[in-house]
């Protein structure tokens, strides 16, 4: 075919095509600039982002361990005094047990002496006793060796020999009240 047959239309879509591709492209630039745009500016807001984050995260978390170490602190305080008091009543309670247990061995010491005291004197008015119940016997033996010797009568012997009973009965009574008394005395000792 030759040139002069082939027929362009008026006007030429070619040139229309390649203005409207030059719009599109230009078009597209501009689309794909303003994303490119967009996306640096999510990158440089993510990555400011990413920066401010872990310092508030810190700024958080030293917050956090600043409330921590002040009511550990506290804790430790409480167990502190907690532990001064424990150790006061304890002293306290040692030296009020040494009071106790020396007040209970001085008095323990105050008790023997009076109870030897006491044991003391029952002894010295046992040996009396004894020596008068020894005096009476000595006495009545006496008596009764002289009412055996004697030859005064039926009726002198009888009167002499009631009365030696009864004296001998007196001395008895008052060898069991002696021998009484110092068990209870010994009893007493024993508590």
């Amino acid at each position: 075919m030759s040139d002069t047959m082939i027929s362009v239309p008026h006007p030429d879509p070619t040139v229309l095509t390649t203005a409207q591709l030059l719009r599109e492209l230009s078009s597209l630039r501009e689309i794909i600039e303003a994303r490119l745009d967009g996306s640096d500016k999510a990158v440089d807001l993510l990555n400011s982002h990413v920066t401010k984050v872990p310092t508030d995260v810190d700024r958080q978390i030293s917050h956090l361990k600043e409330l921590h170490d002040g009511r550990f602190s506290g804790v430790q305080q409480q167990f502190a005094e907690r532990d001064i008091r424990a150790k006061a009543q304890e002293d306290a309670t040692t030296v009020a047990i040494g009071a106790a247990l020396q007040a209970q061995k001085e008095a323990a010491a105050k008790s023997e002496v009076a109870i030897a005291e006491k044991l003391n004197g029952l002894a010295a008015l046992l040996d009396r006793s004894l020596a008068a119940l020894g005096d009476k016997v000595s006495d009545l033996s006496s008596r009764v060796y002289r009412s055996e010797s004697a030859f005064n009568g039926m009726a002198l012997q009888r009167g002499e020999t009631r009365q030696s009973f009864g004296l001998l009965l007196t001395l008895c009574t008052m060898a069991a009240a002696m021998v009484t008394i110092f068990i209870e005395i010994m009893l007493h000792k024993g508590l």
